[in-house]
């Protein structure tokens, strides 16, 4: 047996830190870095994304700008996390996930920064573009490969629990981000996003371990190979083996079709009711119902997937979605139907934050995620923006906004034959 002296100083710190993480299942470091991955996603999701909502009204007063300019800002930011979505699978692989999600937040930080300094329409095109960036990279991308990389089991219920963050700040920032800029400008508002990302983004930093073998340790609920099991990665697909398989672009085309018809549910709640008959005091109050259950399915849909399969936990999802759909036909003719929109869109919704990576992993393997989940991430976006123009369409030409959930019913439909297919191929 080697002395401590013959032991090489980094191998030596690995033990060190391997000795004091180390704890029974219960206390296992994995769901330390569930907290730092909910964090993560509690300034990038929800204080980033969800809350710049608060800021768009403002500015177009502050800059004169129009109301289609005022929404373009949110579209560049958009496309720049559309853009560096590809590239966070590399830099995942290349300087691990912590890192890429750090760096990351610093960049969405600086950008809210940059806000705070804009003085006319380019310059919030430029710092919506490095949020964009920022956002594509360091958000649910990282925060997947961390859980993969950290649970072999309760993998759901884990980023179930990591995923509630974002819902939390969408409830708790946006009325204390309108009041500092009602009370001390658009630029103060910037800057507190910008000191809240920067501190959050460190503390999340600190926290976070890229790998439980990196310190010694292993997956929450690994299994030894020849106790009842054959490994901890049975197969996996790269990218480029994925992409020559049927169930990959099956899977993309039903993950595009949820994105059509979910982000636009999301996005029309409070016009949807309003068109409804409902007064905006009675929306406003519908949108932080719908926050409310967002945060408590999550852990709940997590759960599901580990008790009882990604495919059951699938179809329970899209049930979920179809009554909601259903729901919102009924507004206006039935007491209950704006209650049940609501509530069950937000039951429903976690099969895209907690569900993709999940099937992700199901479908090709856990060695490659940083490298497939980007894809479905970035199909998800795209049929998001393509689906964010129909519901105005819908009412434009026939005057209701309702007609246009007949048309996201049939596309639900076709996303969970698709997503079956794929998931018979899988074999």
């Amino acid at each position: 047996m080697r002395s401590i002296s013959e032991i090489p100083s980094g191998a030596l710190m690995k033990q060190l830190i391997g000795a004091i993480l180390m704890r029974r299942d219960k206390n296992h470091y994995g769901w330390i870095v569930t907290l730092g991955c909910g964090i993560i996603l509690f300034y990038s999701l929800g204080l980033g994304m969800n809350c710049f909502a608060v800021f768009i009204g403002p500015m177009i007063d502050t800059f004169g700008l129009t109301r289609t300019q005022g929404s373009s800002v949110a579209s560049v930011l958009i496309i720049g996390g559309l853009l560096s979505m590809p590239a966070a699978g590399v830099l995942i692989r290349r300087f691990g996930a912590r890192r890429t999600a750090f760096s990351a937040g610093i960049c969405m930080a600086f950008a809210f920064l940059l806000f705070s300094i804009s003085r006319d329409l380019a310059g919030c095109y430029i710092a919506a573009a490095l949020f964009g960036i920022g956002y594509g990279a360091g958000s649910l991308i990282p925060v997947s490969v961390l859980m993969t990389n950290w649970f072999d089991s309760k993998r759901g219920f884990a980023l179930g629990i990591a995923t509630v963050g974002s819902g939390i700040s969408t409830i708790i920032y946006p009325p204390l981000i309108a009041l500092i800029i009602e009370n001390y400008g658009l630029a103060a508002g910037f800057r507190f996003n910008f000191l809240n990302m920067l501190i959050l983004s460190t503390v999340a930093f600190l926290l976070i371990r890229d790998d439980p073998r990196d310190v010694l340790l292993k997956p929450y609920g690994f299994i030894e190979p020849g106790a009842g099991d054959t490994g901890r990665e049975p197969y996996s697909s790269s990218m480029k083996q994925a992409f020559q398989l049927r169930k990959y672009h099956m899977i993309m085309l039903a993950i595009f079709l949820l994105g059509l018809t979910i982000t636009s549910t999301v996005t029309h709640i409070s016009v949807v009711l309003t068109a409804g008959g409902h007064g905006s005091v009675f929306a406003a109050a519908m949108v932080s119902v719908f926050g409310f259950s967002m945060i408590v399915s999550k852990p709940l849909y997590g759960m599901l997937i580990d008790r009882f399969g990604v495919l059951k936990s699938t179809m329970v999802a899209y049930a979920l979605l179809t009554f909601s759909y259903v729901s919102a036909l009924l507004i206006g003719k039935a007491d209950f139907a704006s209650y049940t929109f609501v509530i069950f869109i937000g039951l429903g919704i976690p099969v895209a934050s907690i569900g993709f990576p999940i099937w992700a992993s199901a479908l090709f393997g856990e060695k490659h995620i940083s490298s497939i989940f980007p894809t479905f991430q970035i199909a998800f976006t795209v049929g998001g923006l393509i689906g964010s123009i129909l519901p105005g369409l819908a009412a434009d030409l026939t005057g209701s906004y309702q007609t246009v959930f007949w048309f996201f019913m049939i596309f639900l439909g076709m996303s969970f034959i698709t997503a079956r297919l794929a998931f018979r191929d899988r074999s």
